[in-house]
């Protein structure tokens, strides 16, 4: 009962912030549809200089890290300071936190690497995956720790707020696979918010797949901000703390 009362006053609070966030700053709807346009004009550029092999195959996940660390730093911003703003966003944020991005994508590469050269089922390994990094990045830009730290904070923040963390991440994981079947794009490999990078390619092709596309692009940034206000409520407590504070107000 008490990790029920829990998980309800955690999404309660989450919700209302999460609200108020989009309210107060409407332009949020539109952080991961802006990193996938970033990402999409990359690309093609890059594909056309050097291609996305040899040079540029080190060049774009540079590239995709930089991405992300605008919408982190974007996050940060809406979470902790309740103000977003397209026209606040420089090119300086892509440095924020682009070499702890790119550490853990560093890291997947290898795990993915390791994967296949072994007798592993590659399914429950990515799900694995995709539940153990799943609060990275929440950790990168509301945590303290930096590098290999994120992942040991990420296993103990799991470890005390696993229930609750669930319910975000088959939500997340469901807006994923919509925005993958818009862009007919398969598994291509997972971002550090565990959704494929498939979610940040355009149909250029189909004007009501690139309507839908932008629907859910917008549904994954009103995720991604609940996740924010989550891991904030969540990560230093406990049900135990929970149950001291309560007691300290009574």
């Amino acid at each position: 009962m008490q990790y029920l009362e829990r998980l309800i006053r955690a999404y309660g609070y989450a919700i209302r912030q999460t609200i108020n966030s989009i309210k107060g700053s409407p332009q949020a709807l539109l952080i991961v549809p802006i990193a996938g346009l970033i990402y999409s004009i990359s690309q093609m550029i890059l594909s056309r200089m050097v291609g996305l092999s040899g040079l540029g195959g080190f060049i774009m996940p540079l590239i995709n890290s930089a991405v992300l660390s605008v919408v982190l730093q974007s996050l940060l911003d809406l979470i902790d300071y309740d103000s977003f703003s397209i026209t606040k966003i420089r090119y300086t944020m892509a440095f924020t936190f682009l070499w702890d991005v790119y550490f853990i994508q560093f890291v997947l590469f290898l795990l993915g690497y390791v994967t296949n050269g072994l007798s592993i089922n590659a399914s429950l390994f990515y799900i694995i995956l995709f539940i153990v990094f799943s609060g990275i990045p929440e950790e990168i830009y509301l945590g303290k720790y930096r590098r290999m730290e994120l992942i040991t904070s990420q296993l103990d923040y799991l470890k005390r707020n696993f229930y609750i963390w669930l319910p975000i991440i088959l939500a997340l994981a469901s807006v994923s696979e919509r925005i993958a079947i818009v862009t007919n794009q398969m598994f291509v490999g997972w971002t550090i918010f565990g959704y494929h990078t498939g979610a940040f390619f355009i149909p250029t092709n189909n004007v009501s797949h690139l309507v839908l596309w932008l629907v859910f692009q917008m549904a994954l940034s009103i995720v991604v901000v609940l996740r924010g206000h989550l891991f904030k409520y969540t990560q230093y407590g406990n049900v135990r703390k929970d149950q001291y504070r309560q007691g300290m107000r009574g």
